[in-house]
């Protein structure tokens, strides 16, 4: 349920005024009040959003709200200027199996995606692939499987949101979610982008490197760089996420002392499950092979129209409209994933992960403070929010980041928020909409109060009983 009002104390006022209802009248169900509050109220600036499906977490939600406090089933924004939504899509490193089976379960939206992706894979691959999306007890996949299912998966978790109405101004792609990023803006279809999938799958698998390893370190790029130079193994930086959030490639040992370095430095380090040198000078053969496999898989050489922006971590950049498809999907296993300059070019104000788990939220967040902090950026309060956890069951997870979403919009579309079911009747005792108090009047100017007026002497009504002229009739006319 919604409240809303001009400002903070504007909106305790209404908890206040709502929780003395609640007091009043403890045997009303939680869908009648959001009803009452859906049909009585105008959204205004101040918005507070109560994810209550009992009387026990309303009530606590609404005395929090009236005492000024935070709450963990309350969803708060405050609505400004218009803002651009970006989908990020996420690429591997949350993978695991299993990752789709809550999805899929609870959205139509999504099970029909994931349907329609499936399709496009060979009968042998599509079962492989769905197993791995649908079953956690499946056994661990090697990255022919896991690049075609993470694809799915995002663009299963697009249409997700597109199912309730969030619809991005602009996508963001993060390596293997680039191809993702690209459906969504419209530069590529769902055939294709399967099939780009499974070939960038294939190559990256076929560079094959003893003893390699990969992890994430919470660290800047110049700090990597330096640590790197003082190994004699072989290690390269492969993905720049943000101020303080690098990925690095290279031999198990060498990975495995920049781990312990980093730790014992006290700062985040651990490995991930990527068993090819992605984004290395390793892949330099790929370029011949990728180009003839797209073409023999009768993927278009150039991309389709787009419908808005695609920002990728591949140039840090839009993708060009001069450039061709192969040269594209290869650069994108080559090149350094500069995902951090792809959030500055974004310049959104809402950026929605999508990804099974937050793996790029902190970069992100972190990239955005750091140019609000430099003065290139405008908006101080930029929103993040995440798709899914590990741990969500269903679509909790999802709901509180589609109410986030949803609220930072200032035009908040009512019928969203409507409850289902037959009209009811008015609720008996229910509150009013609390109104904002302010003086207009000045006060008289032998008054005490007159040195510190309600508002500001260029916004108060200058004229006082004394100074209002008599009326005066005019004579009727003929």
């Amino acid at each position: 349920m919604l409240l809303t009002a001009d400002d903070p104390e504007g909106l305790r006022d209404e908890a206040i005024a709502l929780d003395a209802y609640l007091t009043a009248y403890p045997e009303v169900p939680p869908a009648a009040i959001a009803d009452m509050l859906w049909r009585t109220r105008s959204p205004r600036r101040r918005r507070a959003l109560i994810l209550a499906g009992d009387r026990s977490t309303l009530d606590a939600a609404v005395d929090a709200i009236a005492r000024g406090h935070g709450h963990p089933d309350v969803v708060t924004a405050t609505v400004g200027e218009p803002r651009r939504i970006a989908m990020v899509i996420a690429g591997q490193g949350s993978q695991r199996p299993g990752l789709g089976a809550g999805l899929h379960a609870a959205s139509a939206g999504y099970r029909a995606e994931v349907d329609r992706c499936l399709e496009h894979l060979s009968a042998d691959r599509a079962a492989v692939v769905r197993r791995y999306l649908l079953d956690d007890g499946a056994e661990g996949a090697d990255g022919t499987t896991v690049q075609p299912a993470l694809v799915v998966h995002a663009l299963g978790m697009l249409a997700l949101w597109r199912d309730h109405g969030v619809v991005p101004d602009l996508t963001v792609g993060h390596s293997l979610g680039e191809i993702a990023a690209a459906v969504a803006a419209g530069l590529l279809d769902r055939r294709d982008a399967i099939r780009i999938a499974e070939i960038r799958a294939a190559a990256t698998a076929s560079v094959t490197i003893d003893d390699h390893a990969m992890a994430a370190l919470g660290i800047s790029e110049r700090d990597a760089a330096e640590s790197i130079a003082r190994r004699p193994g072989w290690a390269e930086i492969t993905v720049v996420n943000g101020p303080e959030s690098v990925c690095v490639n290279g031999d198990r040992a060498t990975i495995a002392d920049l781990i312990a370095h980093t730790t014992a430095s006290g700062r985040f380090a651990r490995p991930i499950a990527i068993t090819h040198p992605a984004h290395t000078t390793a892949m330099r053969p790929l370029a011949t092979r990728i180009r003839s496999d797209l073409a023999e898989a009768g993927v278009p050489d150039g991309f389709g129209a787009a419908r808005i922006a695609c920002i990728g971590g591949t140039l840090g950049a839009r993708i060009p409209d001069d450039i061709s498809v192969a040269d594209y999907w290869y650069l994108n296993v080559r090149n350094t994933v500069r995902f951090d300059r792809a959030i500055v070019a974004a310049a959104a104000e809402i950026f929605v992960e999508i990804a099974d788990h937050p793996i790029l939220a902190a970069g992100i967040a972190g990239t955005l403070a750091g140019t609000a902090a430099d003065g290139t950026r405008d908006t101080a309060d930029p929103v993040v929010v995440t798709t899914s956890r590990r741990t969500a069951r269903g679509l909790e997870e999802f709901s509180r980041a589609l109410a986030t979403v949803v609220l930072a919009q200032p035009r908040l579309d009512r019928a969203q928020w409507a409850v289902p079911g037959p009209v009811r009747l008015p609720l008996r005792g229910f509150p009013t909409t609390v109104m904002r108090r302010r003086r207009l009047w000045l006060p008289p100017a032998d008054s005490a109060a007159s040195s510190t007026p309600d508002v500001g002497r260029d916004e108060a009504l200058r004229a006082t009983p004394a100074a209002v002229a008599a009326p005066r009739l005019a004579r009727p006319g003929v």
